[in-house]
């Protein structure tokens, strides 16, 4: 208990001797008990060591002024999928079938959006797990990149995708590759897509006027994340800043992109604040997807 309490107080901004003496134990008891209980009870097969997974999961907060946002933002994580990745990443066998077994169906599904047969999804099974596993020249494996914000399958989903995608250019194969995006990635209902269709030009030109408006250094940060993979730690160290100011930048930003696109949808569009807040919200749905292919496209004109 006090070693966990130490864990989550080293994430702390300013741990003053009267903010430590204030913090409720009962609720980081709480809190810890619950991580337990989702381990067990989601992985009851998957031997982890217990130290492990929690510096596991406290390594993906970002430091709070107070415990009780510490722990509100513990809350939020995912922590069922916070195990699985920690055990698949410390080499726990079953950890590794179970991930494979949820895996295949998605894989299937990326790869027929991508117009490939689903009699590949072995093989990339194989190297998107050596991929997201193995050591890497730096010494960090791509999975240390997942935070447990969202579903490690839609997070696995992006990463599969964009393989597929670079080996396909590598290969010269690849055209269309915003189209090919959508494709693969698009989950939504039936209804969702057709505004997707009714309104996709007008959504393209709004959006894209938003992410011009952005300043330079915005559109690098955007860039350094998605196109580069640069994870926040590597960003704060390029500009020589926090983790945590990084983290906040990349909320700013996507919340003014949301906004600016809002204003520009809602100039172009004659309808009402609610069906422009229904498309916006498509847009904070698959945000990142349309940002990475918009910021590619842009690489490519540029170059």
């Amino acid at each position: 208990m006090d070693a966990w309490i130490d864990k989550l107080q080293g994430r702390l901004l300013a741990p003053t001797e009267e903010l430590l003496a204030s913090v409720d134990r009962a609720a980081v008891d709480a809190a810890l008990e619950r991580l337990r209980s989702v381990a067990r009870t989601t992985h009851p097969t998957v031997v982890l060591d217990e130290e492990t997974f929690l510096d596991f999961v406290v390594e993906r907060l970002e430091p709070q002024p107070s415990m009780e946002e510490l722990l509100a933002q513990l809350a939020k994580l995912d922590i069922a999928d916070l195990y699985l990745a920690c055990g698949c990443l410390h080499g726990d066998d079953e950890a590794g079938r179970v991930f494979a077994e949820r895996l295949r169906p998605t894989l299937e599904r990326v790869l027929g959006g991508l117009g490939r047969p689903a009699s590949e999804a072995g093989e990339l099974q194989g190297t998107l797990f050596a991929h997201l596993f193995g050591g890497r020249e730096d010494g960090v494996a791509k999975i240390e990149h997942y935070r447990g914000e969202g579903a490690l399958r839609s997070w696995v989903k992006v990463v599969a995708v964009r393989m597929l995608l670079n080996r396909l250019r590598d290969e010269g194969r690849l055209v269309g590759e915003e189209q090919l995006l959508e494709q693969a990635l698009d989950t939504d209902p039936a209804d969702v897509r057709y505004m997707k269709a009714l309104y996709r030009d007008e959504f393209k030109r709004a959006f894209q006027q938003a992410l011009r408006s952005l300043s330079a250094r915005d559109r690098t940060l955007l860039r350094f994340q998605l196109l580069d993979g640069m994870s926040s730690s590597e960003i704060a160290q390029f500009y020589r800043v926090h983790r945590a100011t990084v983290h906040r930048w990349q909320q700013q930003i996507q919340q003014t992109l949301l906004e600016r696109t809002r204003a520009c949808l809602r100039d172009q569009l004659a309808i009402g604040p609610a069906e422009v807040d229904s498309i916006v919200r498509l847009i904070q749905s698959n945000w990142q997807v349309s940002l990475t292919a918009a910021l590619r496209a842009g690489s490519m004109q540029a170059s």
